[in-house]
């Protein structure tokens, strides 16, 4: 699986982001910020060359949203708690599983989008969420000079009290530090993947990062990259990426 923050719709960087995705070869793509055209705009397009199944979502104040592509079918509905706000949340149900594909807001506001996140896993099962948080724990997932996350306490509360794994955490300890998003000074880890425990029992997931995409500037975030190795579910993800 390949999930990635596009930055503001794309814009003309869609063939280097699309080469990218290629040479993984994913089966399922989630890409953020990705914003609605008045027709198929070139991911959409690459999708459907690829005979892959389309979905999108853009429910916020902002034109940026989330879209999904998928080599397996899956119904999807919007989960978006409120318009008011510029983030959407789009669910998508496969055979065997459940993901919530998710772009956060800034701000406070975000709280509402870690307690529908929360529901969401608690009424599916094996679950995956998966996207740009625009959150991290406050000592972990940042520089010690970076500005504080709002409601970094939810974010904590998916693994303490939502019952839900940090998948890049398992595969790569407590202690590791790598940065998705940075700005000259500092870095923050705000893309992420969290599975509940019968997702990380059936599919041993493993989770990294491609920083190539920030740093050849295709986009201003880092890829999360999600392989499963065991389990039915390698007929959705790939082992290679």
């Amino acid at each position: 699986m390949v999930c990635l923050n596009v930055r503001s719709g794309g814009g003309d960087r869609w063939s280097a982001i699309l080469t990218f995705v290629d040479r993984h070869d994913p089966d399922v793509v989630v890409f953020t910020e990705w914003r609605r055209r008045p027709g198929p705009g070139p991911a959409e397009l690459w999708a459907k060359s690829r005979d892959m199944q389309w979905a999108c979502a853009s429910d916020g104040t902002t034109a940026n949203g989330i879209a999904i592509a998928a080599k397996l079918p899956f119904t999807s509905a919007s989960v978006t708690p409120g318009r008011e706000s510029p983030g959407t949340l789009l669910k998508a149900t496969f055979a065997d599983w459940t993901m919530l594909a998710a772009y956060f807001p800034q701000g406070d506001v975000k709280g509402r989008y870690f307690e529908a996140s929360r529901r969401a896993a608690a009424t599916s099962t094996p679950f995956l969420l998966v996207g740009d948080l625009n959150t991290g724990n406050q000592v972990a997932d940042k520089t010690p000079n970076g500005e504080r996350f709002a409601c970094s306490e939810r974010f904590d509360e998916l693994s303490s009290a939502g019952g839900l794994v940090d998948l890049w955490r398992l595969s790569n300890g407590a202690a590791a530090r790598e940065w998705t998003w940075t700005t000259p000074k500092n870095g923050f880890r705000i893309d992420h993947a969290f599975g509940d425990g019968e997702f990380v029992h059936r599919y041993a997931p493993s989770c990294r990062y491609d920083h190539s995409t920030r740093e050849m500037k295709m986009t201003d975030h880092s890829a999360l990259l999600l392989t499963l190795t065991s389990g039915a579910a390698t007929s959705c993800l790939p082992s290679t990426s």
